[in-house]
Order: structure tokens, then sequence, then C-alpha cells
């Protein structure tokens, strides 16, 4: 009983009443090795100055460990959200980048496909009016049919007109 006592003093750090708890154990049993070794450990403990800090090391280590732990948390918490909120960021800016570039090629390829329709409306254009002053001159027709294929021509001349508006608004807006 008196060595149980003894061990129970001895890891609470209480080491005079420990040490003489060691010294009933080995006046009951003289022969107690246990008895000898624990009285020798702690007196050694007690007279030194960091007896109880050797005997509750692996407590003390856990806790720091547990407090570095919580540190640890309490930064990610704090300084990952600013992290995590930069790297949204950047690829925001990065997705505003490759669309800004998607944009630009599109308006591209929409203004070199507007320009080749106007060639070509540009090209009948010619092709009716060669028409009309070829059917005035060799067939001689009538009025009428002159004055039909000048509407188209006309017809055609605003389109063309149109398109070249559509096309000017569209460079200006690019450019913006």
């Amino acid at each position: 009983m008196a060595i149980l006592r003894a061990k129970i003093l001895s890891q609470q750090g209480d080491f005079a009443r420990a040490a003489e708890s060691w010294r009933q154990a080995l006046a009951a049993e003289p022969g107690n090795d246990v008895a000898k070794r624990g009285l020798a450990l702690t007196e050694a403990l007690g007279q030194s100055w960091g007896g109880r800090f050797r005997l509750h090391l692996r407590r003390y280590a856990f806790v720091s460990l547990a407090l570095v732990g919580a540190v640890a948390l309490l930064w990610a918490a704090l300084v990952g959200p600013a992290l995590s909120g930069r790297r949204v960021a950047e690829s925001l800016s990065r997705i505003e980048r490759q669309q800004s570039s998607e944009m630009r090629a599109l308006a591209i390829r929409t203004e070199a496909s507007t320009q080749g329709l106007l060639r070509t409306m540009e090209e009948r254009l010619a092709e009716s009016r060669a028409l009309m002053a070829a059917q005035v001159t060799t067939n001689g027709q009538t009025r009428d049919q002159v004055r039909i294929l000048q509407g188209r021509v006309r017809e055609l001349s605003q389109t063309i007109e149109r398109l070249r508006q559509a096309l000017d608004a569209q460079g200006k807006k690019d450019s913006r």
C-alpha cells in the first residue's frame, strides 16, 4: 500500500511526501528493490531544480504540440481565406484575359466575313449596272424595265452602305 501511495505522490510531483512513503515501504520490507529505486529516484527528482519538469516532460510536450496545432489551425482559418481569395482573383483575371483575346479573335473573323460579303455585293452591283447599261443600249428596253433595274441597283447600294456603317460601328466598339 505504501508503494502505491509513493508512486502516486511521485507522479503528482509531491516528492517530499513520496520519499516519506518510500521510506515507510522500505521499513516494512527492507529488501524491496522497487522501493529502493523509487526512493532514490524520488530524492533525485526532489533535489533537482527541473525534477518536476522532467517528471512531466511528456505532458508538457503534448500541451506544446496541442498549442502549436491550435496556432496552425487559427492561422489557416484567418490567413487561408485571404490566400484563396487572392487565388480566385488571379483565376478571374486570367479568365478575363482569355475571354478578351477570344473576343478580339471573334471580332477579326466577323470583320473579315463582313468585308467579304461587302465585296460580293459591290461586285453584284457593278454587274447589275453593266447589265442595265448593256440592256438599254443593245436591246432598247423599255423605260419601266430600266426603272426596275435602277431600283434594284439603289437597293443594293443602300444595303452596302448599311453594311459599311455596321462594320464601322463594330470597329469602333471593338477598339474601346
